[in-house]
């Protein structure tokens, strides 16, 4: 899943699938400097989601949602994520030869939802005591919930601003993030449900090494899916003339549609990734599969759940016939050749990509 830098090329960003859902591991390269209690740090180790614990998920009672994994996560904690990044040794291909093992620095939680906000997963060992943790305005209250009230004031964590506009200050989003690195809430700016609102946001993730806002890589990850016209405009390939060609530019999104009677769809699936291309609000040059795993499902709304599958194949198709269309129509205005290189992906449990 892994192309072999040459030599001298930049560092890359590594993206590790932790669970069959959509639990990762981000490691964003920055400059080094001094953070938090590590004076040379040179990564950026970012949890996503984490629904690490065996144990099942649950939406307000097991009779209404319940949810069960049918992989194991790669780890059954947080505790032993953050033990095994301190323990391994380096990867020259994604980091500096002289790099310290370095362990979790944060953990982002994008949804509400216990699948995204895992109860067993956060509060095992305390976890929400140990690392800074960053939510959105709709994760923070059910993150909050989760800690008893006199617990409340040892926890760490900082909202996201939402943001639709200027998104150059990359490293002033948060003091809480290292230099270089910048994290913003993206809501949806469409209303097709009573739901829609909760489900259908995405996180915005700008990294560099310098201080040239046209020399930011970015990530998106929206694991319900998000529309076009919820992505600033400054994202958009009619933005990208003086950007440098080389940067990354990661989606992760779901491939598979999935549907609830009154509320519609709760995942936009791979068609969603074509209209964000074709629209030219983002175009990616690595596309990975993320909250799409077929779980045993209880309760209510796993007897109406529908799902519409799409495989690798089909995806990779899809994007050869946008771009195909696109070679045929030069006028379109997301006609910028140099990034018709398009990765797709669906990792395995415990496979990563870098980027």
């Amino acid at each position: 899943m892994k192309d072999k830098p040459q030599q001298g090329q930049r560092r890359e960003v590594k993206l590790v699938r932790l669970n069959g859902d959509s639990s990762w591991l981000i490691q964003i390269p920055i400059a080094a400097q001094s953070y938090r209690s590590e004076s040379r740090k040179t990564t950026f180790n970012l949890l996503v989601d984490p629904w690490l614990n065996p144990s099942s998920q649950v939406d307000a009672h097991p009779l209404f949602s319940e949810q069960v994994r049918l992989q194991p996560s790669s780890f059954g904690s947080i505790k032993q994520l953050d033990h095994h990044l301190r323990s391994s040794t380096s990867s020259p291909s994604t980091h500096h030869d002289l790099d310290p093992p370095s362990g979790l620095d944060a953990i982002l939680l994008s949804h509400p939802f216990t699948d995204h906000s895992h109860p067993q997963t956060l509060l095992d060992d305390e976890s929400y005591k140990r690392y800074p943790f960053f939510t959105t305005s709709y994760s923070t209250p059910s993150f909050l919930g989760l800690i008893p009230d006199r617990e409340r004031s040892s926890v760490e964590y900082h909202q996201l601003d939402q943001t639709s506009s200027n998104l150059d200050r990359v490293t002033s989003s948060s003091r809480a993030l290292p230099q270089g690195v910048g994290m913003f809430h993206l809501p949806t700016r469409e209303w097709s449900g009573p739901a829609w609102k909760k489900l259908h946001g995405a996180i915005l993730i700008l990294h560099s090494l310098s201080s040239s806002p046209e020399s930011t890589s970015s990530i998106l990850y929206t694991p319900h899916g998000t529309c076009p016209t919820s992505i600033p405009s400054l994202l958009s390939d009619r933005s990208d003339d003086h950007r440098d060609p080389s940067l990354s530019r990661i989606l992760l999104h779901p491939f598979h549609r999935q549907s609830l009677p009154l509320l519609g769809p709760i995942s936009l699936g791979f068609p969603n990734v074509i209209d964000l291309i074709r629209s030219g609000t983002y175009r990616p040059n690595l596309i990975l599969s993320t909250h799409d795993e077929e779980k045993e499902a209880r309760g209510l709304v796993g007897r109406l759940l529908s799902r519409e599958v799409w495989d690798l194949q089909a995806c990779r198709e899809a994007i050869q016939e946008l771009l195909v269309s696109e070679q045929h129509h030069p006028n379109t205005p997301t006609e910028h050749p140099v990034h018709h290189a398009m990765r797709v992906e669906i990792l395995k449990t415990g496979q990563e990509a870098s980027l």
